[in-house]
């Protein structure tokens, strides 16, 4: 068992604390990473996207499965949108060939939608969005850090979900991180069955005709934003200092016991 879990979110210390297991809060390698304010016309710029049209990322997961899943119902509701307004241009990072595959057979179906497919740089084409469909997980804190609105969805094969519904091994009140952070929907989520092409353009156009969320919404990300910045690499090596330093004083403290 280990002697001292260093941890990734605020919320995970008293987990461990529960489970008498030492636990520090070191903060999240990616929240340094990423800078507060992300310009989306220099992302533009550096993809080739146009510079004045709206922009939506398109992100399907990193998985060949995840993809399987979830692409036809982006593409379909990134079809909507296009219809609602044809000036809107659509990029997708593919996270890996396979991804890129899968994305491609349900993107056939769609060629109303101008979309412009890049192999990696995620983190440009969330910052060089309007608004951001994500699969759930660490593309939606990603986005949340970058500071864009999102909707965020997942689905699984359905003998998986039967299962697990089954089992209930999902007790969480959310899914996606930035509302597990928050303690608060900030972010739609559809997951499984609500995760249709409609659900997804409906939930879009809501970010779309609000710019007053939009902006509420953007302001709580940069908090969040901040509590997780807390210079994750030098945290974790002062813990781990700390603890060496602690079990030297305990070995010697025995020594002359």
């Amino acid at each position: 068992a280990a002697d001292l879990v260093m941890c990734l979110f605020p919320f995970e210390p008293d987990f461990y604390h529960a489970h008498k297991v030492a636990a520090e809060y070191t903060g999240h390698p990616m929240a340094d990473e990423i800078d507060e304010v992300m310009d989306p016309a220099a992302a533009r710029q550096e993809l080739g996207l146009h510079p004045d049209r709206p922009c939506i990322a398109l992100l399907p997961g990193s998985r060949r499965n995840e993809a399987q899943l979830l692409s036809p119902h982006l593409l379909g509701a990134a079809s909507q949108l296009a219809k609602r307004d044809p000036s809107t241009q659509f990029v997708a990072p593919m996270a890996r060939p396979r991804v890129r595959e899968e994305f491609e057979k349900a993107q056939a179906a769609h060629p109303d939608v101008d979309c412009m497919l890049i192999d990696g740089k995620a983190r440009q084409a969330m910052a060089a969005a309007d608004l951001v469909l994500c699969a759930s997980g660490t593309a939606a804190l990603e986005t949340m850090l970058v500071n864009r609105p999102m909707v965020v969805v997942y689905r699984f094969g359905h003998l998986t979900y039967a299962i697990g519904k089954g089992l209930r091994l999902v007790k969480s009140r959310f899914f996606s991180l930035p509302n597990v952070l928050a303690g608060e929907e900030l972010v739609p989520e559809l997951g499984q069955y609500e995760c249709t092409a409609y659900r997804i353009a409906k939930e879009a156009i809501a970010w779309l005709n609000n710019p007053e969320r939009q902006a509420r919404v953007q302001a709580r990300f940069s908090e969040l934003h901040k509590e997780l910045r807390k210079d994750a690499a030098k945290a974790a090596a002062l813990c781990i200092r700390e603890k060496l330093d602690k079990n030297d004083w305990l070995e010697n403290s025995e020594k002359f016991a």
